[in-house]
């Protein structure tokens, strides 16, 4: 059940984070329009491209966490053994860390929702954890794919 529900949630973090940049791109493409050729800058597209660009880094990273497409440094690791219980521990290492920080960050970005909602965004007048919203959805996603990983490796 885990598995599937991870699956699904990654799909809907790639294209939501495929989607954010599309429209990054549609909106700057605008803005540069805007500015050379209307002579004006809609104040709005600051906001919101801020919120894509959060939605792409943390969707996003969240997406290449759980398909292993992240940045990772295993020369080392390479060197061990494929079966031995150097490498076993330290892959369970990894994942209880990664766990801790994911919680971590979840609990916090949770601390400040009430905090960000009482204040609202210059232009759009939005509850400023509209722009954050991404943050907490990601890290709960990233704590759910470490749990899949951990029960995992328990299994074998």
């Amino acid at each position: 059940m885990l598995v599937r529900l991870n699956q699904r949630i990654a799909q809907f973090e790639l294209s939501a984070a495929s989607l954010a940049m599309i429209l990054l791109l549609a909106l700057n493409g605008y803005a540069i329009f805007a500015r050379a050729f209307l002579d004006r800058y809609p104040a709005w597209i600051i906001e919101v491209t801020e919120t894509l660009m959060v939605c792409i880094v943390f969707l996003g990273g969240a997406w290449l966490y759980k398909s292993g497409r992240h940045v990772a440094v295993d020369y080392f690791v390479n060197l061990l053994r494929p079966d031995g219980a150097a490498l076993r521990i330290i892959r369970i290492g990894v994942e209880l860390a990664i766990l801790a920080f994911a919680l971590v960050t979840l609990w916090q970005a949770w601390v400040y929702q009430p905090i960000l909602f009482s204040r609202r965004t210059t232009a759009l007048g939005l509850p400023a954890n509209v722009l954050s919203a991404a943050v907490p959805l990601a890290y709960a996603s990233i704590v759910l794919a470490a749990l899949e990983r951990l029960i995992q490796m328990r299994r074998r």
